[in-house]
């Protein structure tokens, strides 16, 4: 099923990307409101705290992708292609500083509004508890796990990204479910779930 989703996420990419080459602005529009969030959230990952440039460094990206889309040529997928483009953004940053790349953990939450205040709480909770377990998980453990729950990224794609082989990937992902779970359930709060 998760894997139908990812297809679908690719081939609407793709199509969206399509209507980019040919100027429309919309469609731009679109893969902008899409990627942005999580782009976002990877930049800071890459960028010193407090990571002030990561908005800066997006929308220059995407300033230049808009400006040579028609040159582009994809090989992979247009989320890894933007990914790509993003952290040769983020090196140039760090270069043009002479500064060595470190990664940093960056994540947020927002709970549902539709749920009742009780169970918003609970969310809450949860999501809070959740986001500590996930900052114990080694730097580039986190990162992955949150490009891919986070960011709906395919392990094929974060393999591109961050140019590791998928096997990598899911055994970064294995390790973060695993201790995630483990972690999650030995709480004397959870232990009776």
């Amino acid at each position: 099923m998760a894997a139908r989703r990812v297809m679908d996420i690719n081939s609407t990419d793709n199509i969206i990307w399509s209507h980019i080459i040919k100027g429309e602005e919309k469609a731009f529009e679109i893969l902008f409101i899409r990627y942005y969030p999580g782009l976002i959230r990877y930049a800071k990952n890459l960028l010193p705290y407090p990571s002030d440039e990561a908005e800066d460094i997006i929308t220059d990206a995407f300033f230049k992708i808009w400006q040579q889309r028609e040159t582009v040529n994809i090989h992979t997928s247009v989320v890894s292609y933007l990914y790509v483009v993003v952290r040769s953004r983020i090196y140039d940053f760090y270069r043009a500083k002479r500064m060595h790349v470190p990664i940093e953990d960056a994540l947020d939450f927002a709970g549902p509004e539709y749920l009742v205040p009780d169970h918003l709480l609970v969310y809450k909770e949860l999501c809070m508890e959740m986001e500590y377990l996930i900052s114990l998980l080694p730097k580039r453990t986190r990162l992955i796990y949150q490009m891919n729950r986070n960011d709906n990224i395919t392990y094929k794609d974060i393999a591109v990204i961050l140019d590791i082989s998928v096997n990598s990937v899911k055994t970064h992902m294995y390790r973060a479910i695993s201790f995630l779970k483990e972690s999650y359930y030995a709480s004397p709060k959870n232990s009776g779930c």
